[in-house]
């Protein structure tokens, strides 16, 4: 099952990041403006150890490291998280009690919500042949043992990167701009039109003259700040409210159109002009 990232409780009104502060302010084709406001990126992180000592350390770690922990104790509780949330990251420990680090890692990377997700292995274990047998299986990162304060900041700010580029995939950034939309199969109806309310790599939240059903597919055409071309999408309407509002995941994109959909999304992040 997909995430259902369109339910109003999940808009947030801001993204959280002390690394990075920018105020900014986004203009769609159209020439609407959006709200300006404080944009920042704060990684959810999911940390797995069986350890509370070495729980706490982390957390304490990654909060220092302006980070959010989400801190779990068994491999077995990690799964029932990663199947319910989405994290920008998931620090765990390899040798666990029941489901060990290893296992875990199995199970993030058949989950719909977090497969992604960069994975952080934290371990005493430093030969080789242990570091290849991790890397194989789908871990990202090496967290070595002793765990230091030190050691997790240096750690978050490499990782950081793989991190805003998830988190980007499926958090909403506001954004207005008008939205041309045809259903699918083609009809001689005319194009509906609407407005965007927010915009992430993997889908959008728009209200329009009229409304389809849920499960319906949908080609529309929307212009990006800063760039220059129109972008035709196809996508498949997930949620409908009140006063028709969907909620529209993007399906088939292709490489240059999730390519541009990324670009927008980190500019919002990373763009402080002040748009006349």
């Amino acid at each position: 099952m997909q995430p259902n990232l369109f339910e109003p409780h999940n808009f947030p009104n801001h993204l959280h990041c002390d690394f990075h502060k920018f105020h900014f302010q986004l203009r769609g084709h159209s020439g609407t403006v959006s709200r300006i406001m404080i944009m920042t990126f704060e990684p959810k992180i999911l940390v797995v150890d069986d350890e509370p000592v070495m729980l706490d350390l982390l957390n304490e770690g990654l909060i220092q490291a302006k980070c959010a922990p989400r801190c779990v104790e068994s491999g077995l509780e990690a799964v029932d998280l990663i199947n319910k949330e989405k994290f920008d990251g998931i620090f765990l420990d390899w040798m666990m009690p029941g489901m060990d680090g290893l296992e875990l890692v199995k199970n993030i990377l058949r989950s719909d919500r977090n497969s992604a997700c960069p994975i952080v292995m934290v371990t005493a274990k430093s030969d080789r042949e242990a570091m290849k047998e991790c890397f194989k299986a789908g871990v990202s990162f090496f967290l070595q043992k002793p765990v230091s304060f030190e050691k997790i900041q240096s750690l978050v700010l490499a990782a950081y990167d793989l991190m805003l580029q998830e988190h980007l995939r499926y958090h909403r950034i506001p954004f207005e701009t008008d939205v041309i939309f045809q259903w699918q199969p083609q009809s001689s109806q005319e194009a509906i039109r609407g407005t965007s309310v927010n915009i992430s790599g993997s889908g959008m939240c728009a209200i329009l003259d009229s409304a389809p059903p849920s499960g319906v597919l949908v080609n529309l055409k929307l212009s990006l700040t800063g760039d220059p071309d129109p972008l035709d999408l196809t996508g498949l309407i997930v949620q409908v409210w009140p006063n028709n509002r969907v909620g529209i995941r993007f399906i088939n994109l292709a490489q240059d159109q999730r390519r541009r959909l990324m670009q927008f999304a980190k500019s919002a992040l990373t763009d402080t002009r002040n748009v006349e």
